[in-house]
Order: structure tokens, then C-alpha cells, then sequence
């Protein structure tokens, strides 16, 4: 399926624009993009959506296609020692704990946290 950047940037601008953002005409497109983004994320989420952690080596990745064109790639350190500890104390140990490791805007402008079991 082709990048369909056109299409994603039009309904971040169309959903962030009907929940009250105001353009700045003095930036770039891609900084009033960036900046519907941000806004977006700040007024919530509207999905979640798990994601398959990988992990070589001593790095971890996961990546997201939300199927329109879209894509996120993250490399690195995703969840530290610290959060998995954070996760299975006494009264998590038996269970799978939602640990959430980006949150984006997809094609559709909707907001979704990206999250894996841990």
C-alpha cells in the first residue's frame, strides 16, 4: 500500500481544526501538522492498539501500519528493567499488565495508544 500523506494530513487537520485547534499561518505545513498532532493527543485517545515488541540482540523495536499508509517504527530501549518490575508487583503478578509504549495519529486523524503486554 502507498504513504498516503496526503489523506493523513488532511483529516489530522480537518479532526484537530472541528475540536477548536487554530492554524498558525506563520508556520510551515509540516509544523502545522506537527502542531494538529500534539493537539490531538492532548484531547484524548480514541483507540488503543497492541503491538508486537521485538526484541535482538540488547535492542527492542515494534512497528505500527494502520493499514491506510501509515506507518511508526521505534528502535531502542522501549521498556526498561524498571517497568517490567513496575508491572509484576504482588498484585499484577498473575496477570498481563498494558504498558503503553507511543501514542500516534493515524491516517483517519484518530488518536491511538500503542501499547504491549508485560
Amino acid at each position: 500500500m502507498k504513504n498516503n500523506s496526503t489523506l493523513r494530513a488532511i483529516n489530522i487537520l480537518s479532526k484537530a481544526t472541528d475540536f477548536g485547534f487554530e492554524i498558525n499561518i506563520n508556520l510551515s505545513f509540516e509544523d502545522v501538522i506537527i502542531a494538529a498532532e500534539q493537539y490531538l493527543i492532548e484531547c484524548g485517545t480514541d483507540s488503543e492498539e497492541e503491538v508486537e515488541l521485538t526484541v535482538s540482540g540488547g535492542s527492542q523495536s515494534f512497528t505500527y501500519y494502520d493499514g491506510f499508509g501509515y506507518e511508526k517504527t521505534t528502535t531502542g530501549e522501549i521498556i526498561t528493567a524498571n517497568d517490567y518490575r513496575r508491572a509484576h508487583t504482588i498484585e499484577n503478578i498473575d496477570k498481563d499488565v498494558k504498558h503503553v509504549v507511543d501514542t500516534i495519529v493515524n491516517t483517519n486523524g484518530d488518536v491511538v495508544e500503542l501499547y504491549v503486554n508485560i
